[in-house]
């Protein structure tokens, strides 16, 4: 082993010499321990293992909690948010089934109550104008006769306003929906057979709804 000598003063400041050795001054190599933290490193020796095991990627969030965290509150808040809605939108929905409900039980009662009126005003309508047909085959041109004429007008014009239709089904085919027979006149013409001949007395219809049939003569071909 090759020495070197070094002068130097020791502690009481005499010249000292000191023997180092040549292998001193070479370098040692430094040896560094470095941990792979790697999340696959336990589980896998090599990386291309990885390819085979997606799951192991999938399990192992990279994402950083806070990260997480707010994804977590964004979920929920979307959550309450999706609820409020759907509670909302089952709100709404009853409500336009109750207003239909009402608007439907409203006009189901307006016609009840049009239906029950129009009945009992049919029978007075029908005697005034019996009366005044059998007054003005007498006296026509009587202006009283004839006031009282337009009045029974201008009245079945607002039985018209109100939905009220008048049957009377002169010449037409005889319907058991509409009218009720009276009466059955024999004919010798074929055409005329179930033919409505004569109406007795008028009918009324509102709307749909049949108030009263209108009473009718008809024809029957021998």
């Amino acid at each position: 082993m090759t020495e070197e000598k070094k002068k130097g003063t020791n502690g009481k400041g005499e010249d000292a010499e000191f023997h180092i050795g040549t292998e001193a001054l070479q370098e040692k190599p430094v040896t560094v321990k470095v941990i792979d933290r790697r999340f696959w490193v336990k589980k896998y020796k090599d990386p291309n293992d990885i390819e085979a095991d997606d799951s192991a990627i999938q399990d192992v969030s990279l994402k950083p909690s806070y990260v997480e965290e707010l994804e977590k509150k964004y979920e929920d808040a979307m959550g309450r948010l999706q609820t409020l809605s759907d509670a909302y939108k089952r709100m709404r929905d009853e409500q336009d089934r109750l207003r239909e409900r009402l608007t439907k039980q409203k006009d189901h009662q307006i016609f009840e109550f049009k239906r029950s009126f129009f009945n009992k005003t049919l029978e007075i309508v029908d005697n005034f104008e019996r009366a005044l047909d059998a007054a003005m085959s007498n006296d026509k041109d009587n202006p009283i006769l004839i006031g009282l004429k337009m009045i029974l007008n201008q009245f079945e014009r607002l039985l018209e306003q109100e939905g009220v239709k008048r049957l009377e089904p002169i010449g037409e085919v005889f319907n058991p929906n509409t009218a009720e027979v009276v009466e059955v006149i024999e004919v010798n013409e074929p055409e005329k057979d179930h033919i409505i001949l004569e109406v007795v007395q008028p009918g009324y219809q509102l709307g749909d709804f049949l108030l009263r049939p209108a009473r009718v003569k008809v024809g029957q071909y021998a």
